[in-house]
C-alpha cells in the first residue's frame, strides 16, 4: 500500500466528494481526522470559525451540528451521549430523535441539513482553519479512505437495524452500538492503526476494522525517548517533565500512538504545553495536554486532555495492557494482579500533578474511572465528570465542583458535599444517605428517585424548584 503523507485537506476533499449522498460519513471522518491529526478539543476550534465567519441568524443551528458531531457521532442526529441519559437507559431520547426524523434529515432533498453540514465543510475549506493543522500532512492521511469506508459499512447497517425495529416496534437502543463503538474507536485509535500498518507493510484497504483492532491489540513502537525538563518529583522515583521540540515531543507520540508529535508549532508558540508522566527509567505512560490562559479569550487555563497508550483513560483496558508491558528492563516483569496497584499509583501521580501544580482543572478526566470510595477529592473541578453508579461513599467533596456531573445511581453514602456546587448535576436514583450537603448548591439538578435518609442541609442550601420543605422532610432529609 502506497502511505506517501497526503495532506488532510486534500484527502478529506476526496473523501466528501465520494461519501456525497452519505453526508454524516464525511461528517465523522472529519472528526477522526482532528482527533488523529491533534487539533485540540475541536468542537471549539469550529465555534471559533463559525463566530468569526457565518452570519449571526445561522451560528446556533450550525453550532448544534457540531456539538452533534463531536459528542456521539452525526451519523444519526440525537445517537445518544451517555451523559445526557438517565442511568445509561437512553431509549426515549432516541425515540425522540426519531421522532424527529433523522433519516429523512439525511436524504439529498433535505436543503436544511445538507446548509448545515455544507457550513461546515466550507469553515474547513478555508485557509486560516485550525492554523493551517489540516494542511500538514501526517502519517495517518493514507488511511483516512479506509476510515471513512468503515463507517460508511457501519452506517448502512446501523440505519438497517434502525429501520427493522421501527418497523417491529422495538427499542432502538441496541441499534446504534456498533456505529457507536467503531467511530470511537477510530478517533482513539488511528494513529495507532497507521503506525502498525507503516511497520508491517500491510494494506490495510483489504481488512475491516474488527480485523485492524484485533490485529493492532498487542502492537508497540520500538525506540527510544528523549527526556524533557522535569518540573514535578513524584515518589519512587516517578517525574513529571515538560516536552518542547520536535526531539522530545515526536518519540513521546510514537511510544504511546497517540498525536503527541503534532504539536511541535503549538509548543514554541506558547498555546500548548505539553507533560509527559515517566518512570524512574525515564519511560512514558501519560500525556498531559495543558492549554494556558490566552487573552482575549475568557477561557481560563485548563488540561484539555489527559491520556496514555492509544489514548486511553488511565484504567482502560489499553492503558492496562500498556502497563503491563512498559518500563520494566531493570525490574522483575509485572503479574497481571500488580498491575491495578500501578494503574492506582499513576493515577494518584497524575493527579496530585494536576491538583497541586496546575491548580485542579482537568481532574475529572483522570478520575472517572478510579475508586473514589473514601477519597479526598476537595475543591477538585470535576464538572460534566461521568459518575454514572459510582461508589463515593465517604467521599469528601467539600468545595468541589460537580456542576454537569453525571452521578446518576451513584452511591454517596456519608459523603461530604458542603459548599459543592452540583447545578445541573444527574443525581437521579443516587444514595444521599447521611450525606452533609450544607452550603451545596443543588439548583436545577436532577434529583429523581435521590435516597436521602439522614442527609444533612441547612439554610443555604440551595435545592432544585421541586424540593420544597416537606418534600424534604417526607424524603428523611434533616435540616441542621
Amino acid at each position: 500500500m502506497n502511505l506517501t503523507p497526503n495532506a488532510p485537506i486534500n484527502r478529506f476533499n476526496f473523501i466528501r466528494k465520494t461519501y456525497e449522498k452519505q453526508p454524516w460519513v464525511a461528517y465523522d471522518t472529519l472528526s477522526v481526522i482532528f482527533n488523529t491529526i491533534g487539533i485540540d478539543e475541536p468542537w471549539r476550534t469550529i465555534e471559533d470559525a463559525i463566530y468569526a465567519t457565518t452570519p449571526r441568524e445561522t451560528q446556533k443551528v450550525v453550532r448544534g451540528t457540531v456539538l452533534d458531531m463531536f459528542h456521539a457521532g452525526q451519523m444519526i442526529p440525537g445517537l445518544p451521549d451517555p451523559r445526557w441519559t438517565n442511568g445509561g437507559d437512553y431509549a426515549p431520547l432516541v425515540e425522540y430523535a426519531w421522532n424527529l426524523g433523522p433519516i429523512k434529515q439525511h436524504t439529498e432533498d433535505d436543503l436544511r441539513y445538507d446548509y448545515r453540514a455544507d457550513a461546515i465543510f466550507r469553515l474547513v475549506d478555508k485557509q486560516e482553519f485550525a492554523e493551517g493543522a489540516m494542511r500538514e500532512p501526517h502519517e495517518a492521511d493514507s488511511i483516512f479512505p479506509w476510515v471513512a469506508r468503515e463507517l460508511s459499512k457501519l452506517s448502512k447497517h446501523t440505519i438497517s437495524a434502525i429501520e427493522k425495529s421501527i418497523e417491529e416496534k422495538l427499542s432502538l437502543l441496541d441499534d446504534y452500538t456498533d456505529y457507536k463503538e467503531g467511530l470511537w474507536a477510530l478517533r482513539y485509535s488511528t494513529n495507532l492503526f497507521a503506525q502498525w500498518a507503516r511497520a508491517k507493510h500491510v494494506d490495510i484497504m483489504k481488512m475491516s476494522l474488527a480485523e485492524v483492532i484485533e490485529a493492532t491489540k498487542d502492537h508497540r513502537y520500538i525506540g527510544k525517548v528523549r527526556q524533557g525538563k522535569i518540573v514535578h518529583r513524584l515518589a519512587g522515583g516517578w517525574t513529571v517533565q515538560v516536552l518542547r521540540g520536535r526531539r522530545e515531543l515526536e518519540p513521546e507520540g510514537k511510544v504511546l500512538a497517540h498525536c503527541a508529535g503534532t504539536y511541535v508549532n503549538r509548543v514554541e508558540q506558547g498555546k500548548n504545553e505539553i507533560y509527559s508522566l515517566r518512570d524512574p527509567d525515564g519511560v512514558p505512560y501519560v500525556t498531559m495536554d495543558w492549554i494556558p490562559e490566552a487573552p482575549p479569550s475568557t477561557r481560563p487555563g485548563r488540561f484539555a486532555q489527559v491520556f496514555g497508550f492509544d489514548n486511553s483513560r488511565i484504567g482502560a483496558p489499553e492503558f492496562k495492557r500498556y502497563v503491563l508491558s512498559a518500563g520494566q528492563e531493570n525490574e522483575p516483569p509485572l503479574t497481571e494482579a500488580q498491575v491495578p496497584v500501578v494503574v492506582e499509583l499513576i493515577r494518584t501521580m497524575v493527579v496530585e500533578f494536576i491538583d497541586k501544580v496546575k491548580g485542579g482543572d482537568g481532574s475529572g478526566l483522570v478520575l472517572a474511572g478510579a475508586n473514589l470510595k473514601g477519597r479526598s477529592l476537595a475543591g477538585m473541578n470535576l464538572a460534566n465528570v461521568n459518575l454514572t453508579a459510582r461508589d463515593l461513599a465517604g467521599a469528601d467533596l467539600t468545595g468541589a465542583n460537580l456542576s454537569g456531573a453525571n452521578l446518576t445511581g451513584a452511591n454517596l453514602t456519608g459523603a461530604d458535599l458542603r459548599h459543592a456546587d452540583l447545578r445541573n448535576a444527574y443525581l437521579s436514583n443516587a444514595v444521599l444517605r447521611n450525606a452533609n450537603l450544607g452550603n451545596a448548591n443543588l439548583s436545577s439538578a436532577a434529583m429523581i428517585g435521590v435516597d436521602m435518609i439522614g442527609a444533612k442541609y441547612n439554610a443555604e442550601t440551595i435545592w432544585p424548584d421541586e424540593l420544597d420543605s416537606h418534600e424534604l422532610w417526607h424524603r428523611g432529609a434533616v435540616k441542621a
